[in-house]
């Protein structure tokens, strides 16, 4: 686990408005009807939300759709990977380590209530940087 990548993350997440975090959509652009994928530029458009990996992979520059595939661009040419698999290597994750953090059903259950909050996933990356879990 690289922790300073960890730490600098729920420093991020921790900023992120409420109604831009979303632990069920790896990224949910606000217009599904025409536009299938969350790059970083959509970032600031209402109703554009990401959970811990999608914002891993956004900010990394590529684009993400709901159910986690990721790719290059917005026309989405080029796959690139799983969401999940992306954020877990770019945070030195491993497979275990990943489920625990980017599934809000495997959080530990002082987390689990408000898993939509970007605030309590800010605390629930800090958590699993302190303890491991």
């Amino acid at each position: 686990m690289d922790k300073e990548k960890m730490l600098a993350l729920a420093d991020f997440i921790e900023k992120v408005p409420d109604d831009k975090f979303h632990m069920g959509f790896f990224g949910k652009p606000a217009n599904y009807e025409s536009r299938r994928v969350v790059c970083k530029e959509d970032l600031n458009v209402c109703g554009t939300a990401c959970c811990i990996a999608g914002y891993v992979v956004v900010n990394k520059g590529y684009c993400v759709t709901p159910g986690g595939f990721v790719y290059d661009d917005i026309d989405e040419s080029d796959y690139i990977g799983q969401a999940e698999t992306l954020a877990a290597r770019e945070l030195r994750l491993d497979s275990d380590q990943a489920t625990a953090l980017f599934f809000d059903r495997n959080w530990p259950y002082q987390f689990k209530e408000d898993a939509n909050n970007p605030k309590v996933a800010a605390q629930r990356i800090r958590h699993m940087v302190e303890t491991g879990e």
